[in-house]
């Protein structure tokens, strides 16, 4: 998966648990679920984080970084 299909799954189904906004406008939808897929992502790397200090594989997790680090990117670029 690529990280701007992660962040379109993320966005996806964030939307699709937020049926009390729906008698807004979509664009206010898709502003709050790239707000709580941002918040996904930055719990996946806090995650990450710990992980690799109690492994001590934090310098061997770099393609995990940048993975979740391009996803935010597209996540932030996101237009529906």
């Amino acid at each position: 998966m690529t990280p701007k299909q992660k962040a379109k799954q993320l966005i996806d189904r964030y939307v699709d648990i937020m049926p009390c906004l729906q008698i807004q406008t979509g664009n206010l939808i898709i502003e709050h679920a790239k707000k709580c897929a941002l918040i996904c992502v930055q719990e996946i790397e806090l995650s990450l984080i710990d992980y690799g200090r109690e492994s001590m594989e934090l310098q061997n997790m770099d393609s995990e970084f940048r993975f979740f680090s391009e996803v935010k990117a597209e996540i932030n670029s996101f237009k529906f």
